[in-house]
């Protein structure tokens, strides 16, 4: 694929609303260590991985897949999205976040907590019953994507402040792009599950088709064409192998998903095998973005 072909595609992608929020102008930020900064936008970017964790494990527990392993998920990533939170607001907690002090961030992690207390108690109930009514299914979806692009819009304004102040700004972007691939895969499976059970099953094949494609040139641009796009290139050899290691499990990975994209539908093995893969790529992608951020 030639550099210009795929800059087009890739930028089309980039600008998707379901994706990308408006970033405003944030004011008043601290002046922080560079691996205070990097840890921001990574966590910050973890908060939009864990909004569409939560709403795949609510959507596989619908259909009855795994219910008690995709239990344990909800409760966990609930947790886990709860205490991010409270580090960026207070300072404290166990995430090693130092209080936010810029006005325009804060504003806007006001406007996640906002809308996370919209959702919060009917993902508390999803929990602890293991069962998912018409009603909590239909505000849970309703809810995630205002809480993901709320979370992408912090993460923009984080990278927007300590990318000019604590790291490079191809930096702050390679780690918020790297963290970004953690939400996708976790994105993709919601949609593939929203399918399964016959949840508005063509809107879905829409927007899985859309995940997949911005999963696909996001990788391919932070394996080979990051320096095109004024992205870091992986900045340890470690990084860059870990990038590779991610891109052969998508290769096994893609056919799958691609297979729903067409119209497709997964058996129970082909689903379990889906799953598997799903959570080693969100696991290596995660180490990915530790590797950017420790460099």
């Amino acid at each position: 694929m030639s550099v210009d072909h795929h800059r087009r595609s890739l930028l089309k992608a980039l600008l998707s609303a379901s994706t990308l929020a408006i970033v405003a102008t944030p004011a008043l930020s601290q002046k922080i260590s560079a691996e205070q900064g990097r840890l921001r936008v990574n966590l910050a970017g973890r908060q939009r991985m864990l909004t569409q964790r939560m709403a795949k494990a609510v959507a596989f527990i619908r259909a009855g897949t795994f219910p008690e392993k995709m239990g344990e998920q909800l409760m966990k990533a609930r947790q886990l999205f709860d205490e991010t939170l409270d580090g960026f607001m207070t300072g404290e907690g166990s995430t090693g976040i130092e209080r936010e002090r810029a006005v325009g961030v804060r504003f806007a992690l006001e406007e996640v907590i906002d809308e996370w207390a919209l959702v919060s108690g009917d993902v508390d109930a999803i929990a602890a019953s293991g069962t998912v009514t018409d009603a909590q299914l239909d505000n849970v979806m309703a809810r995630e994507g205002t809480l993901l692009s709320l979370s992408n819009k912090a993460v923009k304004m984080l990278e927007e402040i300590y990318g000019d102040t604590s790291m490079s700004m191809s930096m702050a972007t390679a780690i918020d792009f790297t963290g970004r691939q953690r939400m996708l895969t976790q994105k993709m499976s919601k949609e593939l599950a929203l399918i399964q059970i016959a949840y508005k099953p063509e809107e879905n094949r829409e927007l899985l088709a859309a995940t997949v494609t911005l999963f696909n040139d996001t990788l391919m641009t932070l394996k080979d064409f990051a320096e095109n796009f004024g992205i870091a290139p992986p900045p340890t050899p470690e990084a860059a192998a870990k990038l590779a290691e991610i891109a052969a499990i998508w290769q096994e990975q893609q056919p799958l998903v691609e297979t729903v994209v067409a119209g497709g539908m997964l058996d129970a093995t082909q689903m379990q095998q889906y799953l598997e893969r799903s959570e080693m790529l969100l696991v290596e992608s995660n180490a990915a973005v530790t590797l950017y951020q420790n460099a």
